[in-house]
């Protein structure tokens, strides 16, 4: 699977970039911030499902998670109920967004 080389936790999920760019998520999913198009808790790593290129940080916010891509593309997805994911909109989500 190769090695994380960097991490990211928030209250109940945690969120890794692992050699090559390639992301997983665990824990808590009720609003859908490990981006695997479910709202399913994980008790093991799952990849986000969507995310339009290389990984190079992820972040969790209050119920989201934000990831910044390689060609400087941010993403977000879980919960948006303030408009935290800076799309126009408050719709929350289980796949990425494009940050515009």
């Amino acid at each position: 699977m190769g090695g994380a080389t960097r991490v990211a936790a928030r209250g109940v999920r945690s969120c890794a970039v692992l050699e090559g760019g390639r992301d997983r998520g665990w824990g808590g999913n009720s609003a859908g911030a490990l981006g695997d198009g479910t709202k399913v808790q994980r008790n093991s790593p799952v990849s986000v499902q969507g995310l339009a290129g290389t990984v190079t940080a992820m972040a969790g916010g209050a119920g989201a998670t934000y990831a910044l891509l390689g060609d400087g593309l941010l993403q977000a997805w879980g919960l948006n109920a303030e408009g935290g994911f800076g799309d126009g909109t408050t719709t929350s989500t289980t796949a990425p967004v494009p940050y515009t």
